[in-house]
Order: structure tokens, then sequence, then C-alpha cells
């Protein structure tokens, strides 16, 4: 049975909400904008898939979901964890914005945002699944 591989889902949470969530964002026809509102709803917008090539189609067709299951899965984390994401994720504020607006030694605020990445991840899986698994010896 293979057993997490915890730093490395914190990883692929990291890169997947830093590069992949952004572009994710813009093939839905949303901006970053549009995702800060406390009231934003995912609610497909047109977009133009005329490229032919199908998993460009695919991944337009289900950016608006994806956009929408990650918001989602970011408000079903707790509350601490939750702001962590968001500051970052969705209101894309510097680091230092960040502790100055939580309040957090720097320390402590990397051990909350690594284990928000995986609250993330479990909140996220049955979307995607950004675990990393290792075999047991």
């Amino acid at each position: 049975m293979p057993i997490e591989n915890i730093c490395e889902t914190e990883n692929n949470v990291r890169n997947f909400l830093s590069e992949e969530f952004p572009r994710f964002i813009v093939k839905a026809g949303y901006s970053t904008v549009d995702i800060q509102s406390p009231k934003f709803s995912a609610i497909p917008h047109g977009t133009s898939v005329s490229n032919g090539v199908e998993n460009n189609m695919i991944e337009h067709i289900d950016a608006p979901r994806i956009v929408n299951a990650v918001i989602d899965a970011i408000n079903r984390c707790p509350e601490k964890y939750r702001k962590i994401l968001k500051l970052c994720y969705v209101d894309q504020l510097s680091e230092s914005a960040i502790l100055a607006r939580l309040n957090y030694e720097r320390s402590t605020y990397y051990r909350l945002k690594a284990l928000s990445l995986n609250w993330f991840a479990d909140a996220f899986e049955n979307t995607i699944d950004l675990h990393s698994y290792k075999k047991r010896d």
C-alpha cells in the first residue's frame, strides 16, 4: 500500500495553484478580479475554442469547472488555512503583505502554509488528485 509523500504533495499543490490555476482562470474567461469577489460564481462564460486541438478544447470547456472547484476546495479548508490560500493564490499578495496582514512570524507562516497546501490537496482530490504517493518498502 502506498504512503503519501507530503513534501511532494505540497510541491504539486504549490505548482498547480501558482502555475496552472491562473491559466484556467484565463481559459475560463475570468480575470483575477472576478475570482476575488466574495460573490464569485463560476457560471461558464462563452469562450472561443477555435484551434482544433482536442486537449485545448477540453481545457477550455473544463476551465470554468476547474476554477469553481478550486474556489470551493479553498472555501472548505479550515479558516486559518483558507485565509492563507486566498491571500496567496486568489488575491496574489506578496509574502510580506500576507505576513503583515496575518501578523504571523515567518516560521509560523511557512508551517501553516505547508499545512494549508495539504488541506487543499485533500479538499480538491475529487477534481484532480495532487497527492504524491511512494511505495512502502
